[in-house]
């Protein structure tokens, strides 16, 4: 099934929708979950994979989303230190029960809510 699907890497013009401030363009929430959706990211240094099924996203400033972003806390942990694509940080997040993987850029943090491995297989 994956196979069929049509996949792409992210480039600049990614990279700069996803960074687009939603106070002078509100659609472009809905247009960067649509790409995030169904992406594959992979972890280069233990080669573990997850598809995507679906993120929710959150504002950085309360005028733009009225629960603005969830709180990070000081001890999350940014998996990598240079991003491969600009301004896009996919980061650990502890909370009481385990953690949470987002994705960050300068407007938005993306709370990744489902996934499937693609590194190991599922029943």
């Amino acid at each position: 099934m994956l196979k069929e699907r049509r996949y792409f890497e992210l480039d600049q013009t990614i990279s700069l929708l996803l960074n687009k401030d939603w106070m002078y363009e509100p659609h472009t929430k809905y247009a960067c979950a649509q790409v995030l959706i169904g992406s594959i990211v992979m972890n280069t240094v233990n080669g573990k994979a997850i598809l995507i099924n679906t993120v929710e996203a959150y504002g950085r400033k309360k005028t733009i989303v009225i629960h603005k972003e969830l709180s990070m806390s000081g001890n999350s942990s940014i998996i990598t230190v240079i991003p491969a694509y600009p301004n896009i940080w996919p980061c650990n997040q502890p909370i009481k029960d385990g953690s949470n993987f987002v994705i960050g850029t300068q407007t938005y943090s993306f709370l990744v809510t489902s996934v499937i491995h693609l590194d190991r297989q599922e029943e």
